[in-house]
């Protein structure tokens, strides 16, 4: 391969990877939209409908809404939190490029900022807590319907 080739390759891999980095940033804001938007409407519905699915005084598992609504509540905060991470991430990323590219550190080469470790945390630690919060409502009503 020539250079003229090799420069053209690499080229095309740098563009390729900028291309593949800001769709899965833009993943990962919709992902945060999401489950903080589902968190929080099935919050409210499920209070909302709480005296149509278990009248006052006769509600079965009422541990397991107390449960979801805590579930709900850890995946929205966790979400919210993910998102003030953004700005720190993005910075810390840019000093470690400025470390690698510019001052010629290769330490720095495969270096992640540590920012970005802790959204990946609380993204996962708000899509579990929505998927149980989501399962223990539905227990509770499913439950309660039935009596």
């Amino acid at each position: 391969m020539s250079e003229n080739e090799k420069t053209i390759s690499e080229a095309a891999y740098f563009e390729l990877a900028k291309d593949t980095l800001a769709g899965r940033r833009e993943a990962f804001k919709q992902f945060d939209q999401a489950v903080l938007t589902l968190s929080s409407g099935a919050f409210v519905l499920s209070v909302a409908f709480l005296k149509d699915i278990a009248p006052p005084g006769q509600a079965a598992f009422l541990c397991l809404l107390i449960l979801s609504w805590i579930g709900f509540f850890l995946a929205i905060v966790s979400t919210i939190i993910s998102f003030l991470l953004v700005p720190i991430a993005s910075e810390q990323q840019l000093e470690i490029a400025a470390k690698f590219y510019l001052e010629q550190d290769g330490s720095y080469e495969k270096l992640i900022a540590p920012a970005s470790k802790w959204i990946q945390s609380f993204n996962a630690t708000s899509a579990v807590s929505f998927v149980l919060a989501l399962l223990l409502t539905c227990v509770f009503a499913i439950s309660n319907i039935s009596r």
